[in-house]
C-alpha cells in the first residue's frame, strides 16, 4: 500500500503543468459524465483537477511501480481513461482500467461515506451488532442485490432466493446481514449479533450484544436523569438540541415505545434494570447504571 501524498506534495505546479498540463483537452473533459453532472451545480476548479491528479497518480505508478492496471468504481471510468491516455502519450505505453460496479440504493444513491450511510469495517467505528443492523435494515429493494454483489452465497442458491415469496423478505434481510458479519468480524461474532438484533425484534432473547452505556451515577441527581441529559451523554447525538428534536419527531424509543416528552426522567432502578433506546429504525443503544 502507498500513499499518493508521497509524490503528489513535492510537485512543482508550473513543472506539472508543462509536464501534464498539454496532455488534456479541456473539451474532452467537460464531456466526461462526472464533470457534466457537476457542471449543473458549480464545478470548482480543485474539484475540475481531479481527474488530472488522478491520472498524474497512475502514470506514476506505472513509471515507478510497474502499476499497468487500474481498479476503480464505474463512475470513476473518465478519471482511470484519462491515466490510460497519459501513460499512452508521455511513455507510448499501453495501460488498463477496470471498473467495478457501483454499489447503490434502489434510488440510485452512493452507499459509502461521501453519501454520508457509510458502515466501517473497523469494529471500533462500527461494532459487529451495528454492521450487522445495518445490513439486516437494507431497503427491501436492495437486498438481493447486495445479496448477488457481496456475498460468496452459491449463485443457484440465490437465484432460488429470488422465487422465495414476499413474506420472506426479512429471512432475506438476516442471510444478508448474517453472512457480512461474518466475512468481516468472523462467524462468533456474527453469531451474536444475530443473538441480539433478534433479542430486539422479538422483545425476548439475549441482548447481551447489543451496544450498551454505563450511565455514570455522577451525572444523577436526586437518583434520577433527564433523558435528553442520558441521550447526549450516551452519543445518541451531538447537541441536546439535536436529541429533542429527535424526541419531539417521535424518533426515540424507549423499551419499545415511543418518547413523546424531553423532561421525561430516568431513574436510577430503570438503569439498573437496563433500558433499550431505539433512534429510529437502525440504532439501538442499552443504557445502563
Amino acid at each position: 500500500m502507498v500513499n499518493n501524498a508521497d509524490w503528489l506534495l513535492n510537485l512543482n505546479y508550473v513543472d506539472m503543468l508543462r509536464e501534464v498540463g498539454t496532455c488534456f483537452s479541456v473539451n474532452n473533459m467537460l464531456r466526461a459524465e462526472c464533470y457534466k453532472q457537476r457542471m449543473e451545480k458549480g464545478l470548482s476548479f480543485l474539484e475540475f483537477n481531479y481527474m488530472i491528479m488522478q491520472s498524474y497518480d497512475f502514470y506514476y505508478l506505472y513509471q515507478h511501480r510497474g502499476c499497468n492496471m487500474q481498479f476503480g468504481g464505474d463512475d470513476q471510468w473518465s478519471n482511470m481513461l484519462g491515466g490510460t491516455e497519459l501513460i499512452r502519450k508521455k511513455l507510448g505505453k499501453d495501460a488498463y482500467a477496470m471498473t467495478i460496479t457501483l454499489l447503490t440504493d434502489s434510488q440510485g444513491k452512493k452507499m459509502g461515506k461521501t453519501a454520508g450511510n457509510a458502515v466501517w469495517l473497523d469494529p471500533n467505528k462500527t461494532t459487529p451488532f451495528e454492521f450487522y443492523q445495518y445490513w439486516r435494515n437494507v431497503d427491501d429493494a436492495d437486498v438481493m442485490k447486495c445479496i448477488r454483489m457481496l456475498t460468496f452465497i452459491p449463485i443457484e442458491e440465490i437465484e432460488e432466493m429470488e422465487h422465495w415469496d414476499l413474506s420472506r423478505i426479512n429471512e432475506k434481510k438476516e442471510i444478508l446481514a448474517f453472512e457480512l458479519t461474518k466475512l468481516v468480524h468472523g462467524e462468533e461474532e456474527a453469531q451474536k449479533a444475530q443473538t441480539a438484533a433478534r433479542a430486539l425484534f422479538t422483545g425476548s432473547g439475549d441482548d447481551a450484544n447489543m451496544p450498551s452505556f454505563a450511565v455514570p451515577e455522577t451525572a444523577l441527581a436526586d437518583g434520577k436523569i433527564n433523558i435528553v441529559d442520558m441521550l447526549l451523554l450516551g452519543g445518541i447525538d451531538k447537541s441536546k438540541g439535536k436529541v429533542r428534536t429527535l424526541i419531539e419527531q417521535g424518533s426515540i424509543s424507549l423499551d419499545g415505545e415511543r418518547v413523546s416528552d424531553t423532561w421525561m426522567n430516568i431513574t436510577a432502578e430503570q438503569l439498573k434494570a437496563g433500558v433499550k433506546i431505539r433512534k429510529g429504525k437502525k440504532t439501538y443503544v442499552k443504557f445502563t447504571l
